[in-house]
């Protein structure tokens, strides 16, 4: 790449990279202000303190929050991988009868709107005694992420040379074994990405866990931070660190994987 063209790259991901870690910042700045001060704008307090965020952090009860919200999601994420893998393996790699009015019906759950099954799950899960219990929010979870991540694995099963799983058939391999001896050494990144969006999604649900844990002692960090902002609406530095508290997680995560992520992404892209 020629030394100007690398420049104007590294400039311009430098002001991508500012635009999009400026909300996060704001976000900590203003969580440094003393409890209940008046906001009139985002910059550096002129004391900063880490004292609103440690009251914010009791009086919100965001530690049982932010491990319930952990809990669910591992569940789920768990879950939901371990059936959309093996499960877009099948569909890319295996014939049988019905296999595409099968996937088509897979499809249909990604534009199906969640919202319009809550309440019948809602009743379903009530009748069976699980409403207000970690399975209420966790099998639904999982059970919609398990279309969009079928249809990811198949595209990305669908990928690989076919000269590779047929040699490993001919050396008397079964489909598991190919599947774990080939096919998830090779899209170990494509999955990882699988994991990272479902880790998103079910971190940040609210609607569904809102409705299925009604009247349950369990709550989830964004329903922890909605009951918080109800009782602190003019408290501007306390929502801003329960904001933080909530946000920081996926960040973090991201901020590990982001190489592995950004990897496996492409890959998936291209793939699909």
């Amino acid at each position: 790449m020629h030394k100007g063209s690398r420049r104007t790259s590294y400039v311009l991901l430098t002001i991508a990279a500012m635009v999009a870690a400026a909300p996060i910042v704001g976000v900590l700045l203003v969580s440094l202000n003393p409890p209940g001060a008046a906001v009139g704008g985002v910059g550096l307090p002129s004391h900063p303190s880490f004292s609103n965020i440690i009251q914010t952090w009791q009086q919100g009860d965001f530690g049982g929050a932010l491990a319930w919200s952990a809990v669910l999601t591992a569940g789920t994420v768990i879950i939901a991988t371990l059936c959309a893998v093996p499960a877009g393996y099948g569909f890319a790699t295996m014939r049988f009868r019905g296999r595409a009015p099968l996937f088509y019906l897979f499809v249909l759950g990604m534009i199906l709107p969640y919202a319009s099954v809550l309440i019948p799950m809602y009743y379903e899960f009530r009748f069976l005694s699980l409403s207000g219990t970690p399975w209420a929010v966790i099998l639904p979870s999982a059970a919609l992420s398990i279309s969009f991540g079928t249809f990811w694995m198949r595209a990305v099963f669908l990928s690989l040379p076919r000269e590779l799983i047929e040699a490993a058939r001919i050396d008397g391999a079964s489909s598991f074994s190919v599947l774990l001896r080939v096919g998830l050494p090779i899209t170990r990144s494509a999955i990882l990405v699988l994991v990272l969006l479902l880790f998103l999604w079910t971190w940040n649900a609210f609607m569904l866990p809102l409705i299925m844990l009604a009247g349950s002692s369990i709550i989830t960090a964004p329903l922890d931070l909605n009951a918080f902002q109800g009782g602190h609406v003019s408290d501007v530095p306390g929502l801003a660190a329960g904001a933080l508290f909530v946000s920081l997680p996926v960040v973090a995560l991201y901020v590990l994987t982001q190489r592995y992520f950004v990897r496996g992404l492409t890959e998936g892209a291209l793939k699909l």
